[in-house]
């Protein structure tokens, strides 16, 4: 894992929005696992695939037990909805956004959170907040 130690602070779900994703699905899944700042949770929606994706996400679900979570839904929403549909099944306190074809550096969440705390000092805990990352 380098010289990075991973941490689990119970703060923070990835939520991942999937349609026909199978090709880049898999090391996308790894790249959020193996953050220095491991997520509490990863919810997967798929989005009605035809491509195994489904199938793909139940074989990870095996492989990384309970950290997955899969919404399961019988009908096709669309990226905003699905997303919309993730959040309602999240309870954590920070919610991080990840695309079915991304590879995460190893470090974003743990960047990303440490901003995080900057802003909500700045400007207050309560007050909205957005952390974005560049391409």
């Amino acid at each position: 894992m380098g010289a990075f130690s991973v941490v689990n602070l119970a703060c923070i779900e990835v939520l991942l929005p999937v349609y026909n994703g199978i090709d880049y699905l898999e090391e996308q899944v790894d790249s959020i696992f193996q953050q220095t700042l491991r997520p509490d949770r990863l919810l997967i929606r798929d989005d009605q695939s035809i491509d195994g994706s489904l199938d793909l996400i139940l074989q990870l679900s095996r492989k990384y037990g309970h950290w997955i979570k899969l919404i399961k839904d019988k009908e096709r929403l669309g990226c905003k909805l699905s997303i919309a549909k993730l959040i309602s099944f999240s309870n954590s306190k920070y919610l991080a956004f990840s695309d079915q074809d991304d590879i995460w550096v190893n470090t974003k969440l743990e960047v990303s959170l440490a901003r995080m705390h900057e802003l909500e000092t700045l400007y207050g805990a309560k007050s909205p907040l957005l952390v974005h990352t560049d391409l």
